[in-house]
């Protein structure tokens, strides 16, 4: 059946996000192939929705495929929210102990965490007994944060 209009971005993810509430990441996957093959709009917030679908169902490993392809496409933009999904695959999983491998792809991007993702980050340093690396965040965090500040949320996650 042929669409009766060209979708943009804003409908392709709005299409992608009807996969969520039932955590129907094949059904997803399938869907952002069928976009990207048939060369309709796509943005990074299509991207994250499925790296957030991924994090739902606890599969870690198709969130982190996922980072690594908007990464690398050319005309597509990483950003704070897909290291926060990141971030909610890795709490959805419990597997804090790949919280250094998301700093990692955080920092050669070169992003500054938003309070949400410093929050996530010190909280899956914090689980792993790494509290150095979670003081180290926070640092950073209250240094680069500019209008955001640390709070009682990220002192608390730095004390677990």
């Amino acid at each position: 059946m042929q669409c009766p209009f060209t979708p943009g971005c804003l409908s392709t993810a709005g299409l992608l996000k009807t996969f969520r509430p039932f955590k129907d990441l094949k059904g997803a996957l399938r869907i952002l192939k069928e976009v990207k093959m048939r060369g309709l709009p796509l943005n990074e917030y299509g991207y994250n929705i499925v790296i957030r679908i991924a994090a739902d169902c606890g599969d870690v490993e198709t969130a982190l495929a996922l980072e690594e392809e908007l990464r690398l496409d050319g005309n597509l933009q990483v950003d704070v929210r897909t290291y926060s999904a990141l971030m909610h695959a890795l709490a959805s999983t419990q597997k804090w102990s790949q919280t250094r491998t998301v700093d990692g792809l955080l920092r050669r991007v070169d992003l500054r965490p938003d309070a949400t993702l410093a929050l996530q980050l010190i909280s899956g340093y914090a689980r792993c007994g790494w509290p150095a690396a979670a003081e180290a965040i926070l640092d950073e965090f209250s240094e680069n944060s500019g209008r955001d500040r640390p709070n009682r949320s990220h002192w608390n996650a730095l004390l677990y």
